[in-house]
């Protein structure tokens, strides 16, 4: 959520120069989590557990590096439509595997806890994020966002080691 509700739009305004680019940019992201749920659902049999669609999650979120690479929305939007597919299989798989895992009785108290969390989690990220997008050039945060997400990705990867395949 980060990526869409506060790189993007940023990205968009202040190095495209165009706002109206987020709305595509926004577009894509979306239709990347539709693909991706499409393909998790096409291919889930293949793949015993969450392990590989979080592996491929954490591949998916080197993708961002193309903010601080190009500017051209033909580049652009193919990998932010992968960027986010990978997000989205990875997401639903997970909830489908925490669906499993735990009892029927606790199920709506465990997603209501994750979810909460995940929105907070959020907005204190992207208040956080936009108060260094102010104090930095803007250059140097969209590298710094990158390196954390680069960091973020060698946890994930090493993380999904621990599911079961």
């Amino acid at each position: 959520r980060v990526f869409e509700d506060l790189m993007l739009p940023v990205f968009a305004k202040k190095v495209l120069e165009e706002p109206t680019s987020s709305a595509w940019m926004l577009a894509s992201s979306n239709l990347g989590g539709l693909v991706g749920a499409i393909v998790l659902l096409k291919f889930a049999e293949r793949f015993k557990g969450s392990s590989a669609w979080v592996k491929w999650s954490a591949l998916g979120l080197l993708a961002a590096w193309t903010l601080s690479v190009t500017t051209s929305l033909p580049i652009l939007l193919p990998v932010i439509l992968v960027f986010s597919m990978t997000w989205a299989a990875s997401d639903l798989s997970l909830l489908s595997e925490l669906q499993t895992r735990v009892g029927e009785k606790e199920l709506p108290r465990a997603l209501s806890v994750l979810f909460a969390a995940t929105v907070i989690v959020g907005m204190l990220i992207s208040l956080a994020l936009g108060r260094f997008m102010d104090a930095v050039p803007l250059s140097t945060a969209f590298i710094a966002v990158n390196a954390a997400f680069t960091g973020i990705a060698a946890v994930v990867w090493l993380a999904s080691r621990k599911l079961r395949s």
